[in-house]
């Protein structure tokens, strides 16, 4: 974009960025930004795609491919896509996660990071120990002075606790 603008300060281009917020490309504009005649920077409208179309760049890396989760299973790393993940939970300095192979160690050394990284990818923080993937949810159980549990649906149909704390936001995301 910079080049191009260099050659035609009146040029606007448009190209398509993939995010964690949505599966499909995020159409862009691309716009530069000049000061006395010089480039200082780009402005980027999301959502818009009415002018030239850049060119893809060479070796983009994994753009299209869907995020992943790295696990331990002895010596090997396993690259785990998000619906194979029920459940993360923290046990001590270890992250364990609960997948349709089993459970496994998250490379990830901690649940708060697990959280950062992944948490607009349908994951939420619903305990200290636990962050659950919204989309595995099973059942909602309610019990005596407004506890909650999860019921996930791993083969175990394993019941995470919710803190009252974040019984707010699991509310919202499941629209109960």
């Amino acid at each position: 974009a910079a080049g191009q603008a260099a050659h035609n300060p009146d040029w606007v281009g448009s190209t398509q960025i993939f995010t964690h917020l949505a599966d499909e490309p995020t159409p862009i504009n691309i716009r530069p930004v000049f000061l006395a005649g010089h480039l200082v920077g780009t402005l980027v409208e999301l959502g818009v795609s009415d002018a030239e179309q850049l060119p893809r760049a060479e070796g983009g890396g994994n753009q299209g491919s869907p995020p992943r989760i790295v696990a331990m299973r002895d010596s090997r790393l396993v690259l785990l896509r998000h619906p194979e993940i029920s459940f993360a939970e923290s046990e001590g300095n270890d992250v364990w996660l609960t997948t349709d192979q089993g459970r496994l160690r998250a490379a990830s050394g901690s649940l708060d990071k697990l959280e950062s990284e992944q948490g607009g990818a349908g994951f939420l923080r619903v305990h200290r120990r636990y962050v659950v993937n919204i989309g595995r949810v099973r059942e909602v159980e309610r019990r005596f002075k407004g506890e909650m549990l999860l019921v996930m649906d791993d083969e175990q149909s394993t019941m995470v606790p919710v803190s009252r704390r974040n019984a707010p936001a699991v509310r919202r995301e499941l629209d109960l």
